[in-house]
């Protein structure tokens, strides 16, 4: 009996490297979306920050004041486009959650297809092997028969 071969080996191969790219994707999709949601808090943060500074503060240092109104003008631009950078990167992070998935279902497809093969193969070779021992101890008997007679 020959031994086993899958023969749609290289599809399962392509297929399981799609899979380890689709990871790869998703990976980088979610840590961009982890970077900008960083970004955010810390703008936020930075933001509170200036706020209890100035409530701190005498009143005395008015290039101070000058300059968190630019801070807080230019983080008031910053912070909305940032909120949109996120919502687009949940997105993409789900459309390359999405096409992991798929890249799975198509790997465990050919996955069950290749044990199914197995097994039937694996059953046939039983089989075979049966057969085999069983015509081995028909030829020891006859072979002792003829010896013995």
């Amino acid at each position: 009996m020959k031994a086993f071969h899958f023969r749609l080996q290289q599809a399962l191969r392509w297929r399981t490297t799609q899979l380890d790219l689709a990871k790869t994707s998703v990976a980088a999709a979610a840590k961009k979306l982890q970077d900008i949601r960083s970004e955010i808090r810390i703008c936020r943060e930075d933001l509170e920050a200036g706020a209890r500074q100035i409530q701190a503060s005498d009143g005395t240092a008015g290039s101070f004041f000058v300059a968190w109104g630019a801070f807080t003008q230019r983080m008031t631009r910053r912070l909305p486009e940032l909120e949109n950078s996120a919502a687009q990167a949940e997105k993409a992070l789900a459309v390359q959650l999405n096409l992991l998935v798929e890249a799975n279902r198509k790997m465990r497809l050919l996955e069950k297809l290749r044990d199914g093969e197995k097994w039937r193969w694996q059953a046939a070779f039983d089989r075979e092997l049966e057969t085999f021992a069983g015509e081995c101890s028909l030829f020891r008997l006859q072979l002792r028969n003829r010896m013995g007679a």
